[in-house]
């Protein structure tokens, strides 16, 4: 609990959380300190309102994302999408369908991924990378990846802004660049503020009920230092059909980039849902407000915080789209660490709230996001594993305030967390009761389920997170509580009006033009007709009147206060009684393992006993029947044998004999059969050796002129009685080349091969394989006869006939040696193609 500290101006609430996960309720929540301190007990498990499903089991090394991890997971509806953590230098996203658990890879890019972000209307999936290029896919309801426009970033000169540069070194390098003094500043985790890395933002648009879908805007920011720069995604996509546009072509399109350059670097950014406004805070603590027009952007006026004593790093407008309320209409503002959190009312830029968590532990950076709803601002530890959800009240008197907390402890470290789902549970109704107090009953409350994605180091989990609704605080109370604020504002009337730049009333020009965008930008060009209006002199009997109307306030606080103390020490008490039952249960539990022990050594004994019982009585059977079985065998196996054998001589004598003697004369005569087809085959082969060997032998020793004429005319008689098998035995025999080409010449090939069936001309398989041979030497002369002869041989050749099958591997690399060396040779290229046809011919006939 807490207690309450009235100051002149302000009530100042002090709580303290210690680990629990019980509702911590505030009662006015305008100025908040809570104070977290050690766990009261070890970290054994998740939270008891932690509910968990994994989605995907992948190994993450998150300690060189931080501290903006939050910025490398983003969740729409359905659809997951995060960077994936590798030691190489391959940059990936995965997106992924948590119904269906359809899921895919996203590669490719030029650069270490910085951010990415679904689109609210859409779709559409952005990422940016360390140099600031731009890539924008379509997801499909299938998970399928479509891309939409990819913007590559580059200078006027046209060098990248950064490229390959390390992730652990950019926050570091860019602040230095930003601001040289800032070396000796107090930065980061990795050595930079928010703004040293680019960082996108989709502007939540919301279309008009009569607006078609292709009508829909798909508008984007892109800020980088001290620079932003505006990105109409539905123009540059209509505009460019390209695989990738370049910045240079997309300032040439009209309405695609608008750009925008600052005094200071730029740590946060918002657009309004109509697209027409946008809010921009830097580091010098002021938000600078700017209307989108087509062709520009034009400055509407300044605001700086005066209750924020540093810079805002984060600005949400508090707007629940699902309901289509008015939008801008307050806003939430966090410091640099994410343990500061301010409320302001948009009409007067008023602070009505703010919430200061400090603790004497050494604390990390706090993640901070508004649910979609914008009912609960979440606050993500990422040192201590915890989530601090921080409801909100829009029912009192100013329209905001902090409402309560609840810490959610979980027992693994987290990388990162994103909401996307927020969905009240109403209680059960019942009448029936175990409590005989009425006063103090355990009536069962309202709770909300705070849906959220969740990356540790082993998984990515689907968590529903269930807090407690807090009751709804009465308006009387609301209002006591803020009466001190406007009794002393009331007599002191000159600090009604605080710098001329803390109102942003009274800097917006007056010469603006007026828009037609809903709510946000009506309101910042309506600024300039608002005017303040100082305070009269106050009686003095009215103020006292005040002050004792005041005291009745602060008595009746006092009882609320005493009462609150009262439930404080009831749940003390049941605290107490808890630990009464948890005693009693572990004694319960001691006794019960002696009781199991006692049971267990009887059932033990008795068991052994059984089993004694029933060995001594199997055994005796057994040997019973074994000595039964060994006496019948004896007995069966005399007979048997004495049955089997006269079986056995009987069949021998009447069939085994007589098969046996049927089957060597059929062995003999295949034998015999065998041998005199292996002899034929054997004298076949010497004929085609002894041929060969004469044809060498006749080559090597020329003829006289005078035989050789003898013997063409005797060829040339051959061929003409058509006795050409015997005219090319006899040139073969010879081993005469000019005989053997004589006889082709007188022979055409075409004519012999084609004439006769079969293809083979007449000729035997040794003929052929002989004359192939003879031909494959000296292919430079007579060159195309020779061709035309060895291709129709290789038609006609039988390579696995018995008569040359032993010979026609060594044929074969004869003739592809020769027909190898004629490609060399020869510069005739049609003669080279023949050659190479008929090569190929051959290595068919090997297979």
């Amino acid at each position: 609990m807490g207690e309450l500290l009235l100051a002149a101006d302000q009530l100042m609430e002090k709580h303290s959380l210690n680990g629990s996960d019980t509702l911590v309720t505030f009662t006015a929540g305008k100025n908040v300190v809570v104070t977290l301190e050690a766990d009261a007990s070890p970290r054994n498990r998740d939270s008891s309102r932690v509910q968990s499903t994994m989605l995907s089991d992948y190994k993450w090394d998150g300690s060189h994302l931080r501290p903006h991890s939050d910025r490398l997971l983003s969740v729409a509806g359905n659809f997951i999408s995060y960077r994936l953590s590798h030691d190489s230098s391959v940059e990936a996203v995965r997106v992924f369908e948590r119904q269906t658990r359809l899921r895919s890879l996203i590669k490719g890019f030029r650069d270490a991924i910085v951010d990415l972000a679904w689109s609210r209307t859409t779709n559409m999936l952005a990422v940016l990378d360390a140099s600031s290029n731009l890539y924008v896919y379509h997801v499909t309801d299938k998970c399928a990846i479509e891309k939409h426009l990819n913007l590559r970033w580059e200078d006027e000169d046209g060098c990248e802004l950064l490229k390959g540069v390390n992730l652990a070194n950019l926050d570091a390098q860019e602040e230095e660049k930003e601001n040289p003094s800032s070396r000796n500043s107090t930065t980061g985790a990795t050595g930079g503020p928010a703004y040293s890395r680019p960082r996108l933002i989709w502007c939540p648009y919301i279309p008009e009920e009569d607006d078609e879908p292709s009508e829909h805007l798909n508008m984007l920011a892109i800020t980088k230092g001290r620079t932003l720069h505006i990105v109409n995604v539905s123009v540059l996509h209509v505009a460019t059909k390209a695989e990738y546009v370049d910045l240079a072509a997309a300032r040439e399109v009209e309405g695609a980039i608008l750009t925008q350059t600052l005094e200071n670097p730029i740590t946060t950014l918002s657009m309004s849902p109509d697209a027409t406004a946008m809010a921009v805070g830097d580091t010098s603590g002021q938000v600078s407000f700017f209307i989108i027009e087509p062709a520009s952007l034009k400055f509407a006026h300044h605001w700086k915080p005066a209750a924020m004593s540093c810079p805002i790093k984060d600005l949400f407008f508090l707007d629940n789209y699902d309901q289509g309320e008015s939008f801008w209409r307050f806003c939430l503002a966090v410091d640099e660490d994410g343990r500061q959190l301010y409320l302001f009312e948009c009409e007067n830029w008023t602070c009505v709230g703010k919430l200061r968590i400090e603790s004497s532990m050494k604390l990390g950076k706090f993640m901070v996001q508004v649910d979609p709803t914008a009912r609960y601002a979440l606050l993500v530890d990422i040192d201590g594993a915890n989530l601090f959800c921080i409801a909100l009240d829009y029912s009192t008197p100013d329209g905001l305030s902090f409402a309560a907390i609840t810490q959610i402890g979980f027992y693994h470290p987290l990388v990162a967390v994103s909401a996307f789902d927020v969905k009240d549970v109403e209680p059960p109704t019942s009448d029936f009761s175990f409590d005989d107090d009425d006063t103090h009953s355990n009536v069962d409350k309202a709770e909300t389920i705070i849906s959220l994605i969740s990356i540790t180091p082993r998984s990515v989990l689907h968590v529903d997170v269930t807090v407690e609704k807090p009751e709804k605080r009465e308006q009387s109370l609301m209002s006591e509580l803020a009466s001190p604020r406007a009794v002393v504002s009331s007599v002191n009337t000159t600090a009604q009006i605080e710098s001329s730049h803390s109102n942003p009333v009274e800097i917006l020009p007056a010469h603006l033009p007026q828009a037609t965008g809903r709510g946000s930008t009506s309101r910042l060009e309506g600024y300039d007709t608002m005017n303040i209006s100082s305070s009269s002199n106050v009686d003095m009997a009215t103020v006292m009147k005040m002050f004792e109307e005041l005291n009745l306030q602060m008595d009746k606080l006092t009882h609320r206060v005493e009462r609150a103390d009262e439930e404080r020490k009831a749940a003390a008490t049941n605290e107490s009684i808890v630990k009464m039952l948890q005693q009693f249960k572990e004694e319960f539990s001691l006794r019960e393992d002696r009781l199991l022990a006692n049971i267990s050594d009887l059932i033990e004994t008795s068991r052994a006993e059984t089993v004694a019982v029933v060995r001594n009585a199997l055994n005796e059977n057994s040997l019973a029947v074994e000595n039964s079985i060994q006496g019948n065998h004896k007995i069966s196996t005399e007979y048997v044998m004495k049955v089997v054998s006269e079986r056995t001589k009987e069949a021998l004598a009447a069939m085994v004999i007589p098969s046996i003697d049927r089957v060597c004369t059929q062995l003999f005569k295949q034998l015999n059969e065998q041998f005199k087809e292996g002899l034929a085959q054997f004298m076949q082969q010497m004929r085609v050796q002894q041929a060969a060997m004469i044809a060498s032998t006749v080559a090597s020793t020329p003829l006289p002129a005078a035989a050789i004429a003898a013997d063409r005319s005797a060829l040339l008689h051959l061929i003409k009685t058509r006795q050409v098998q015997l005219a090319f035995e006899t040139v073969l025999n010879q081993a005469d080349e000019s005989a053997l080409q004589f006889v082709c010449r007188q022979i055409d090939p075409d004519e012999l091969f084609g004439n006769v069936a079969g293809g083979d001309g007449g000729l035997s398989q040794p003929v052929l394989l002989s004359l192939l041979q003879q031909l494959s030497y000296k292919l430079d002369s007579d060159t195309d006869l020779k061709f035309r002869y060895i291709e129709h041989l290789l038609e006609a050749l039988q390579p696995y006939d018995d008569s040359i099958s032993v010979h026609v591997p060594k044929v074969v690399s004869v003739i592809t040696d020769a027909l190898n060396e004629f490609q060399l040779r020869t510069p005739n290229a049609n003669l080279k193609r023949q050659a190479r046809v008929i090569t190929q011919l051959v290595r068919n006939l090997r297979q």
